[in-house]
This record gives structure tokens, sequence and C-alpha cells, in this order.
């Protein structure tokens, strides 16, 4: 009995420090200097997925314990391998003999059906890319060897290098280049072509001109009239757009640079100007400068004549 009478004692000992409800005595302790309390009834009665609630500093906080159960193990997706663009080397060649190089990465990031825009002696220049998608590159590999790998003469389509001192106007790109053979500047230290000059087009047509091909107006004893746009000038002569060869191309004619010496007082003649040449036996002589329309009716009326 008296174990029994001692149990009920220590039982209503527990009682009356706990309270009448049974529930534990608050917790209190000191937080940052000021005096806490957690009510550990409301934490033994509560299922954890409500919040802990207390007091701080006077006021009441909350603890989620959601957060604080244990987690399901998900399977993690298997990791997805990214493929890279490997990119492309770059694209080398020979430009007026020196070795240039076109970066094709930037060819890759565009779209195939825009072109490539880039600047060239300090002008704007564009390529047509979508000529490069037309070829599979194994194409490219059998005709040339290697991307960029230069062409030399006997290859199909490339003209034989006239001999030294000839030379070229291409008219490309708002730029007129004047272009010249030279000796050791191509394949093997044979002789190449080598640009000379770069100017502005100052209003010609675009194309590639042989001035070796000029037909020489005082070969002629025919009365003959020219009218068209003057496209080079050096110390012997004068070459000038003639009338058009029937195929859409315009011809050039070369004169006697002293008879523009003569009707200009010693000036040189203006590239991309329009000037009256008339011939009668084989003489020539400059009658003055024209507009663009007027020489295009010149010229027109000559070949209606011819």
């Amino acid at each position: 009995m008296s174990d029994g009478t001692q149990v009920s004692q220590d039982e209503k000992e527990i009682h009356m420090k706990h309270g009448e409800s049974g529930g534990p005595e608050p917790l209190t302790f000191t937080h940052n200097g000021e005096p806490a309390t957690i009510n550990l009834e409301r934490f033994q009665q509560q299922p954890q997925d409500e919040p802990l609630t207390f007091t701080h500093n006077g006021q009441p906080a909350t603890i989620d314990l959601e957060r604080f159960k244990p987690q399901p193990l998900t399977e993690q997706p298997a990791p997805v391998e990214v493929k890279r663009p490997v990119a492309p080397e770059p694209l080398t060649f020979t430009h007026n003999g020196e070795p240039a190089t076109i970066n094709l990465e930037r060819f890759q990031q565009q779209l195939q059906d825009e072109p490539l825009t880039f600047t060239h002696n300090g002008q704007p220049a564009t390529v047509d890319l979508e000529r490069f998608t037309r070829q599979a590159q194994k194409e490219i590999h059998m005709k040339h060897g290697e991307i960029g790998a230069p062409r030399n003469t006997g290859d199909v389509g490339v003209a034989p290098v006239p001999e030294v001192g000839s030379v070229k106007i291409v008219i490309l790109n708002g730029s007129r280049q004047i272009d010249q053979v030279v000796p050791g500047v191509g394949q093997n230290g044979a002789a190449g072509w080598q640009t000379q000059k770069v100017l502005g087009e100052n209003g010609l047509p675009q194309g590639i001109y042989q001035l070796s091909s000029a037909n020489d107006a005082s070969k002629k004893v025919h009365p003959q009239q020219f009218g068209g746009q003057v496209l080079h000038v050096d110390k012997q002569n004068v070459y000038q757009f003639g009338p058009s060869d029937g195929k859409g191309k315009s011809t050039v004619v070369k004169h006697d640079r002293k008879i523009f010496d003569q009707a200009l007082d010693g000036k040189e003649p203006v590239v991309g100007q329009c000037y009256e040449v008339s011939y009668a036996r084989g003489v020539g002589k400059v009658k003055g400068e024209l507009s663009q329309e007027e020489g295009a009716k010149l010229q027109n009326r000559k070949v209606n004549k011819i």
C-alpha cells in the first residue's frame, strides 16, 4: 500500500507542477538577452503538419514544422548531353597575290537567305551566301582540292594571264580597283595580277574591263562618234565606254590622250564624266563634256546608224 500511495503522491506532485490538464510547463529561456517562451503543451498535442507557435520578445512567433518532415525521394532525370556545334575552320584564299581569310562562323550564325556583309577597302560589300549552299562540301573539295585553294591558269573558268603590264579595271561594291600584271606575283614566281590602286567608282557601271582588249578608235577611217563615260586615264591613252556590243555589254574604246590635252588645255579627263569624241579618217577630236543623258543619246544614235 505504501508503494501505491507513494506513486499516487508522485503523480499528484506532477499534476501540481504542470497544472490540472497534465501538460508540461512552458519552456522559458533567454534569446538575444530577452526572455522567450515556448508552449510545449501545444507542441505535444498538435500534429506535425501544424505550425509551432511561441512567444519571442513579447511577440507571437511561428515555425512551419512541415518543412522538417522527411521528403520522399524522387527519381532524378538523366542529364541531357548538349552537343555544341563545332566552329568551322576559316576560309583561306589568295586575293591580289596576298593571303586572305573569311570567318565562316559568321556564316553559320546568319540565316542562309541573308547575304554576308563586310567591309572591303573601307566600303560596304556583300557576298550572296545562297550560292554556297547549293553545292555540297564534297563537291567543292573535288573541284578545288581544298576550300579556298587558289585557282590557277588552266583551271576551268580561269582565263590566262595577259602579258606583263596589262591593266584591268574592276568596279564592284562601290570601288574602282586598278589591277596590273606584275612579274613574280603569280604561282611559282610567274607573272600575276596585283592591285595598284583602289579608288571610288565615280558612277561607273559594275564589271571587269580588260584595257588590253579596248578598240583603238584611230584605226578606223569611217566617221565615228562616242559619248560614253571615261573609264580610265593613263599617260598615253584615255579609255572610254563605247556603244553596246549587241549583247547588253558596253564596249571600251581608247583614244590618244593628246586630243584630250588639246581640248581640255592640259587638264586630265575626269573618270566617270561623259565626253563627245568624233573621228574623221582616223583623226579624233574632243568636242566637250556631256551629261550622261546626252552621252547615252549620242551612243544610241551611233548604234542606229551602224
